[in-house]
């Protein structure tokens, strides 16, 4: 398979999940201001779901990393090495925020 065939084959995923869902909140809400009604913006805004963000934001970086290794080292395409560990570094950040400044509220 050539690269740009494992390139689109990788892509194609989250391109779908976006086209979906995304598509329309990007067109309707964000470039075009087409919709300004809260109700109809919250009815775009249903149809989406954290999950498939992390899949695409996921798959987005699997991409950026495997395209920076083949321009900066040489290194053949290569998908799934990407790994996931800043989740965990975010909420435990997140968590140590939090609780000082909740011991801070309550002395």
């Amino acid at each position: 398979m050539s690269d740009l065939k494992k390139f689109k084959s990788q892509l194609t995923p989250s391109r779908k999940l976006c086209d979906e869902a995304y598509r329309n909140i990007r067109s309707s809400v964000f470039a075009h201001i087409l919709v300004k009604k809260d109700e109809s913006v919250s009815g775009l805004y249903g149809k989406t779901n954290i999950s498939d963000i992390k899949q695409i934001l996921y798959s987005l970086k699997d991409i950026l990393e495997a395209l920076w290794q083949l321009l900066h080292n040489g290194r053949k395409l290569e998908f799934g090495n990407t790994s996931k560990d800043y989740e965990e570094r975010i909420e435990k950040t997140t968590c140590s925020v939090l609780s000082r400044l909740l011991s801070k509220k309550i002395a």
